[in-house]
């Protein structure tokens, strides 16, 4: 499938004709006035719902199921508010970057309407053409992550075997691109956690992982890296690694037997490594005295839902060995061995809080 432009008579860029070989369409965007375009609203004068009708309009149009009456349809929906027209507009405006989409996001967006990945998916192309222009490059972060080569959801694992016989195995809620060249071997973290087991290669590349924060050569090595919401961590199990921050500062050596945290500026010293800290590869979760917010993060990506630890509650510390595949029996489980209430407020939100003690 090919996506083809054509300018209207009415001076309306239409980037939205759908054209193939076999099953050509005729474009699903009459053209609009020009003062419906000049007149272009702020990104926050279009609400977020009208936003996300558009978004689902684009998306009904590019079906092989639309007729006659979908464009009838449409075409209504538009001329009946100027913000419809507006936001249509907007649609458009992307369709350059909308192009691009990664196939597995167009399949989300086409799947049943019922579908709960649809509906992620069309809320994400509604928000992110609410921000517009400049606004884009700063809701890349998610947006990049879901568009990843790789990725991984709540409570899936999975294991990529790369061209050179390099090993990668994702941990759940992990997003990766890989990136090789004929000068280098790059994979870039932008979510989550990986267990990393180099190959040599024939062509002698360097291989490295790239996360926000900076840059884990490989020096013939196995090591994990994980990013999290304000740096990364690196833990080397052979080999070792040299990590640079992206920013400045200067490179630091971490040897097998060793793991160390990185900001964009400055490599934290290395500590003795945490032999557990790849157990979730056997689906486990091995805790010696982990801080609980930091366990509650690691489960977090095995339930649906957030997970919330109470300030509270962040003093406690958890021992242990877990099973993942049952999140809520952890979350159960933790009630017994520490002073602590669960608390279901809805599907989506738990909260771990301090037990309150009872006056008597």
């Amino acid at each position: 499938m090919a996506w083809a432009r054509r300018r209207s008579p009415r001076g309306w860029a239409c980037r939205w004709r759908r054209s193939s070989a076999t099953s050509p369409r005729r474009c699903c965007c009459a053209a609009l006035p020009i003062d419906a375009v000049s007149g272009l609203s702020p990104s926050s004068a279009i609400p977020l719902a009208v936003r996300k009708q558009a978004v689902t309009w684009l998306v009904e149009l590019q079906s092989a199921t639309a007729d006659e009456d979908t464009h009838r349809r449409w075409r209504q929906w538009r001329d009946a508010d100027l913000t419809h027209a507006q936001a249509w507009a907007r649609v458009a405006a992307f369709g350059d970057t909308l192009q691009s989409l990664p196939p597995h996001i167009a399949q989300a967006a086409l799947q049943a309407p019922s579908s709960a990945a649809r509906r992620k998916a069309l809320k994400t192309l509604a928000l992110l053409i609410g921000v517009g222009g400049a606004g884009w490059l700063t809701a890349q972060t998610p947006w990049r992550a879901w568009s990843a080569d790789h990725v991984t959801g709540v409570g899936e694992r999975a294991t990529l075997a790369l061209e050179d016989g390099t090993e990668v195995q994702m941990n759940a809620g992990s997003a990766l691109n890989v990136r090789y060249t004929a000068g280098a071997r790059r994979l870039q973290l932008l979510r989550g956690e990986i267990l990393v087991t180099t190959a040599r290669d024939p062509q002698g590349r360097p291989f490295s992982v790239d996360t926000e924060q900076g840059n884990a050569r490989a020096l013939g090595t196995r090591y994990l890296v994980r990013q999290l919401a304000d740096h990364s961590a690196v833990t080397v199990f052979e080999g070792a690694v040299e990590l640079r921050p992206a920013r400045a500062g200067q490179p630091r050596r971490i040897e097998a037997g060793q793991q160390a945290s990185y900001s964009s500026v400055v490599v934290d010293p290395p500590q003795p490594a945490d032999d557990a800290a790849s157990a979730w590869v056997d689906g486990m979760l091995v805790a010696q005295d982990m801080p609980l917010p930091v366990f509650l993060e690691a489960l977090d990506r095995y339930r649906e839902g957030r997970l919330y630890c109470a300030p509270d509650a962040a003093h406690l510390t958890v021992s242990g060995t877990y099973p993942l595949a049952d999140a809520d029996r952890v979350l159960a489980l933790l009630q017994t061995t520490l002073p602590v209430t669960v608390d279901h407020y809805t599907r989506y939100w738990t909260t771990v809080s301090l037990k309150k003690i009872e006056k008597k």
